[in-house]
């Protein structure tokens, strides 16, 4: 099985110092991608794959299919070799170290004084800056919340969006954003931002935008793995794991193969996640092995009125689904194929981009352990995830206001579409949870012809409204 990591490639160039991120310290060590080029192949066979697991040629993105093109990673001192092999390809970035070395000049030189947030990418310190202004400007709004900390001890924050002063007599339902498990998807953050951004400053100007930030919760999470985060910035461009020493002299945990629903499931060919602390699919010691996603676990249990979820990830322009970790079909497939199909129309619409929806094991490749099945498998949360747009792991920064405008409807459209399904109607007792004491709850008030048990609303209090209770009861509404 081809190991899906960088970490071999860039090993022999640790020794370089030149060249640094951003944000390296003088004199660190930084890895570097001269010499590296990014080909794309569409593998004939299993023999191409072998070949290239025989070269030491390693996949660029996570994993791999023989039914799609893929990119991979040859060093120089390969390349000869693996032009030699006959394998179909495009070269697709003929020095990787050229993007990295004009990506860092630019980020590393003065911004131009009239330029928006939006117009280049932002360190960790930047992000957590602008949260903090984005609460201070509607603080009746906006509230900063911290999940906890990371392996290496830096604050998982985020912000809550929400009008409190809108008192809907029930629980509000709430979506869950979050972005970069993966280090390296530098675009996911600022889309996310994006969407606190809108809420806030279109509250008072846009009536579709004050009703959902009226009837919802906005839980906007845009990195939930700052170690690895902050690495990116720092010492390697594309690292894409959180930064746990295995034990073994490799490093990282893949945190969106790391939680508990099917976790540490081989699926057919090897693929879903990997045993191995040197794959970038690494899947941990046990499910929820790592701080970054027991803080997002414990959250989430803490949190039972969240009924929407996207993951946001990039590259690959696509909306998915569960399940990752089967090809078979989930309960609510229709419907969550028909919102998915709508939420490609909305982001087409705006800069006529096609995102392709579908189950995350037959649109994109099999994936155990992952954010999304949880959610759905043990809570039956609308959960979903983008890949954005972007062909490769760092698109110019004028993608990143155009990635931003183009999935913000498709978010809106997946928070208006909770908020009808979820409504917490049946939730009788106001603790956002749907269990038996609701039931004892609501017989109690029925018995007492409280108004409020006219279900119906048909002015009677009756068996219908009873009947009617259970149905909403049952569905979890």
């Amino acid at each position: 099985m081809l190991r899906h990591t960088i970490v071999a490639i860039v090993a022999a160039c640790l020794a370089l110092f030149a060249g640094a991120q951003p944000n390296a310290a003088p004199g660190a060590r930084v890895v570097r991608y001269d010499g590296h080029r990014v080909v794309s192949v569409s593998l004939r066979d299993l023999r191409d794959l072998r070949t290239l697991e025989t070269l030491g040629i390693d996949a660029f993105g996570c994993e791999i299919s023989l039914d799609r093109p893929n990119e991979f990673l040859v060093p120089p001192d390969r390349y000869e070799a693996f032009v030699g092999a006959g394998i179909p390809h495009v070269v697709v970035i003929e020095d990787l170290q050229v993007i990295v070395d004009a990506e860092r000049a630019r980020l590393s030189g003065p911004q131009p004084r009239d330029a928006s947030w939006f117009d280049d990418y932002k360190d960790l310190a930047a992000v957590e800056t602008y949260m903090s202004e984005l609460a201070a400007l509607r603080p009746d709004l906006a509230t900063e919340i911290n999940l906890g900390n990371s392996l290496e001890g830096r604050p998982i924050r985020g912000l809550r969006i929400s009008n409190d002063k809108v008192d809907l007599g029930r629980c509000k339902p709430a979506i869950l954003l979050n972005s970069v498990q993966h280090a390296r998807e530098w675009i996911t953050v600022m889309t996310n931002v994006y969407v606190a951004d809108q809420l806030i400053r279109g509250y008072e100007s846009d009536a579709y935008i004050r009703s959902l930030v009226d009837n919802a919760e906005f839980y906007i999470i845009p990195v939930v793995n700052p170690d690895g985060y902050e690495f990116t910035w720092t010492t390697q461009r594309f690292w894409r794991k959180n930064l746990r020493p295995n034990g073994d002299g490799t490093t990282g945990v893949d945190l969106n193969r790391n939680w508990g629903y099917q976790w540490g499931v081989s699926l057919p060919g090897g693929t879903g996640g990997s045993s191995s602390g040197s794959s970038d699919v690494y899947w941990g010691t046990g499910p929820f092995s790592e701080p970054e996603t027991q803080r997002m676990r414990d959250f989430v249990l803490a949190h039972p009125q969240i009924k929407a979820h996207n993951d946001i990830h990039s590259y690959g322009q696509l909306i998915l689904w569960s399940w990752g970790w089967s090809p078979s079909p989930i309960q609510h497939q229709p419907e969550w194929n028909q919102i998915g199909i709508e939420m490609s129309l909305l982001i087409r619409a705006v800069h006529g981009r096609n995102f392709l929806p579908g189950p995350i094991y037959t649109r994109i490749y099999p994936v155990a352990g992952s954010s999304v099945d949880w959610l759905y498998g043990v809570f039956g949360v609308l959960s979903m995830s983008y890949e954005l747009r972007g062909g490769g792991f760092a698109p110019p920064p004028s993608d990143i206001i155009l990635s931003a405008q183009e999935t913000l409807p498709a978010t809106l459209y997946q928070a208006e579409t909770m908020i009808e399904r979820f409504q917490f109607v049946a939730d009788w007792n106001r603790d956002c949870i749907h269990d038996v004491l609701d039931v004892l709850d609501f017989i109690s008030d029925f018995d007492a012809r409280d108004a409020r048990c006219d279900i119906n609303a048909d002015g009677d209090i009756d068996i219908l409204d009873f009947l009617d209770f259970l149905q909403l009861y049952s569905e979890g509404r």
